[in-house]
Parts: structure tokens; C-alpha cells; sequence
């Protein structure tokens, strides 16, 4: 979750995809957005505090018992812990919505399809977490490099589920991506250039001579000239 923090707010997402050249208008990602949304940067801050509340939970339970059990180590832990940490969020939000840390921070699990709730989504978009040192990481950079819902992690996406914010809608809508679009569309369309056009060799619409108003007449190639001063033009 340190590394995901770190991606989302102190990194400048959009400069990778500027760099090699993606073509945003064809392929706008979450990590697009990000740039550009500030509250949806407050979204995955809230998310990544609520998981760091939720492993706090979960790592001290499983701590104490394997203590108790005298088996407390590091591989043990690491396996038991990650486990632990499935079963708890997986449970939590088939039956409540939220894990503890998500209802501290005002956040919510959702199911997107055709009816108001489905445990056993709720328990498979939680399915990273069984090796969350891993797969959480890679699970949430699949997701916001893709394109739809920047809320969505891969598994949510396989899931059809998403995490809202109080006040936030189920679908994600923001006009950050509207500004995308049109900053795509002004560098995939740059101005002409404009050239200089060659100027046939002027007279007035008279056929009189610039100069003194005198009777013009041809002469070789494209000039003229005056029958009273004599200028060439």
C-alpha cells in the first residue's frame, strides 16, 4: 500500500503515459485522471488508510494467537496474516458492506450488478489479500492503468463491484475526464502552419502607375511600365 501511496501522490502518473507517447484519446486510465481529479486522490488516500487500519486489526489478533502458540514466525505470520486478512475483509463486506476500517473513513463496498448485493462478489474481490504483499500491489495498478471506473481495482472490475465515498456515486462521472479529452484533442491537432504566399507583381485595379498615375503597359514577363516616369513594376 506504501508503494501505491506513493505512485498515486507523489508521482506524476500522466508524464509516463506523455512520454511514450499513448495516445490519451483513445485510452484514457486512472492514473490519467488522477493527474487531473483531486477528489478522487482523496478516494485512494481514504483507501489506503482504511487498509492500513484493517492489517493493523488483523496483524495484532493473529499476533497474539500464534504467540500464544508459540509459532510466531515469519513465514508462519506472513501466511496466517494474509489469510486472515482475506477471510476478515471478505466476510465483513458480504455481510456489513465495510470492514472496520472502511466504515471509519466513510467508505462502502458496492455491487454494480442487477441486484443490491452479492456475497460471494464481495468475498472475490477480496481474493488479493490472500497474498497481499503481492497481489494487492499488482491488483491495484491493473486497475488504475486501465480504462472505466478509476476506483476500481482489477478484481473489482472481475467482480463488478467498486468502493464509493460518502456522497459518491455508485458510476464514477467527473468532468477530469472531459479536460483529458480536450488537451488530447488541441496536441493530436496542432495549427497549421502558415507560409507566406508569393504576390504576383502589383499594379492598381486601374492599370495606373503607383507612382505618378501614369499609363502602364507590359513589358517582359510579368512587369510593367510606366509610360510617364518609366518605373519597372
Amino acid at each position: 500500500m506504501i508503494i501505491i501511496v506513493i505512485l498515486i501522490f507523489f508521482g506524476n502518473p500522466t508524464l509516463i503515459y506523455s512520454q511514450v507517447h499513448l495516445p490519451v484519446i483513445d485510452m484514457v486510465t486512472g492514473f490519467d485522471i488522477l493527474g487531473h481529479d483531486r477528489d478522487l486522490r482523496k478516494h485512494w488516500l481514504y483507501r489506503a488508510l482504511a487498509m492500513f487500519v484493517d492489517m493493523l486489526i488483523v496483524f495484532f489478533v493473529v499476533g497474539g494467537v500464534l504467540v500464544m502458540m508459540d509459532k510466531n514466525t515469519i513465514i508462519t505470520a506472513g501466511l496466517v496474516s494474509s489469510i486472515a486478512l482475506f477471510l476478515y475483509s471478505g466476510i465483513l463486506e458480504a455481510v456489513a458492506g465495510a470492514t472496520i476500517g472502511k466504515k471509519i473513513f466513510g467508505l462502502r463496498t458496492r455491487y454494480l450488478g442487477n441486484r443490491d448485493s452479492n456475497p460471494l462478489m464481495m468475498i472475490f474481490r477480496n481474493m488479493p489479500k490472500a497474498l497481499w504483499y503481492i497481489l494487492l500491489p499488482i491488483d491495484t495498478l491493473i486497475g488504475l492503468a486501465g480504462r472505466g471506473d478509476p476506483r476500481q481495482r482489477l478484481f473489482d472490475r472481475l467482480a463488478k463491484t467498486t468502493i464509493i465515498h460518502t456522497g459518491e456515486s455508485d458510476y464514477y462521472h467527473s468532468d477530469s475526464v472531459d479536460d483529458i479529452l480536450d488537451e488530447a484533442n488541441k496536441e493530436a491537432s496542432p495549427e497549421p502552419i502558415s507560409t507566406p504566399s508569393e504576390e504576383a507583381p502589383t499594379k492598381d485595379l486601374e492599370g495606373k502607375c503607383t507612382s505618378c498615375s501614369g499609363e502602364l503597359v507590359p513589358t517582359s514577363g510579368d512587369k510593367y511600365k510606366c509610360l510617364g516616369c518609366g518605373r519597372i513594376q
